[in-house]
């Protein structure tokens, strides 16, 4: 899906509820070994303004070392650590990945559109809500995305009861907004 995005002149992407900052981070690698990461703007975006706090300043070792598995268990051909700076305790993301990734608190459920967006993440967040509050979710990432847009979300969630999306890919929890 990264791959289509070549499209557009300027590529904008929300991670919602981004917790520590990985999926952000893996996208913009992504991006960068597609070459597109030049013209794109990644919003990470959470509630825990602490989280989204540590999100922009590092990983710790652990957090490393299972984003280093996912990079090659997804696809990632470069050298992975060609994107980070290690140190003894921790390790930092390069500022040319950091610098495309816009991390600052939104809060799904009360706060307003933040943007039109070609491709919006959130995974493994609705879960939690009920009816009324993802259906309220699911109408903002409606107005947030543009005509074209694709909303992607975690394993256990799905769009089957809000009929403004159509299914790509149900296994991989890929929609499309309806135009």
């Amino acid at each position: 899906m990264l791959p289509k995005l070549d499209s557009f002149m300027d590529i904008k992407i929300w991670c919602a509820g981004c917790s520590s900052g990985e999926e952000p981070y893996s996208i913009a690698i992504f991006l960068k070994e597609l070459g597109l990461l030049d013209r794109s703007l990644i919003y990470a975006t959470d509630l825990n303004e602490v989280i989204l706090r540590n999100a922009k300043n590092a990983l710790s070792k652990e957090s490393y070392k299972q984003f280093l598995k996912h990079y090659y268990q997804a696809g990632g051909s470069e050298s992975f650590s060609k994107y980070f700076n290690n140190y003894d305790s921790f390790v930092e993301v390069k500022e040319e990945i950091k610098e495309r990734i816009l991390f600052f608190r939104h809060n799904l459920v009360e706060d307003r559109k933040i943007n039109n967006f070609q491709l919006i993440f959130c995974r493994n967040v609705i879960i939690y809500f009920d009816k009324d509050l993802k259906d309220k979710i699911f109408n903002l990432f409606e107005n947030s995305l543009d005509n074209y847009g694709f909303l992607v979300l975690g394993e256990s969630e799905s769009l089957d009861t809000h009929n403004k999306f159509i299914t790509i890919d149900k296994t991989n929890k890929i929609y499309k907004r309806k135009v």
